[in-house]
């Protein structure tokens, strides 16, 4: 009886699976999980105890965050492509880039400086008396 219900939960995985696939393979705009789950049949915890449910699931996680990832590269792609014609303002391009860029591309857009207080030397001041 067990086997039979981990069969069944397993052919639902593998259903929303190819139905997350079909939908990221068919609308290159979802850039996100959350987004993906949004267009799915599901709640986002069923999601995602469905996908570290096993093995097998985990992979098949792996492989919708492939997906996810290669629309967020053509998408940069594409944003690199307009910035270079002209086409769009600075302002949506840099908001559209900040959104899709991994965290080396965030640090390359805003670079984080550090900036150290320097602790004065301490000066210590000895009074002699001059001798007469």
């Amino acid at each position: 009886m067990e086997k039979n219900k981990d069969k069944e939960l397993m052919k639902k995985i593998m259903d929303i699976y190819d139905l997350a696939i079909t939908t990221i393979q068919n609308n290159k705009n979802i850039f996100f999980t959350k987004t993906l789950i949004a267009y799915l049949p599901i709640s986002t915890s069923t999601f995602y105890k469905y996908f570290t449910y096993s093995k097998v699931s985990a992979e098949a996680m792996e492989s919708i965050q492939d997906l996810l990832n290669k629309n967020k590269v053509k998408a940069k792609d594409h944003l690199i492509n307009s910035m270079m014609s002209g086409r769009t303002s600075p302002s949506e391009k840099i908001f559209m880039f900040r959104l899709l860029a991994n965290e080396d591309e965030k640090l390359q857009l805003n670079p984080v400086h550090e900036v150290r207080q320097v602790e004065p030397p301490k000066h210590h001041i000895t009074l002699v008396e001059e001798a007469k």
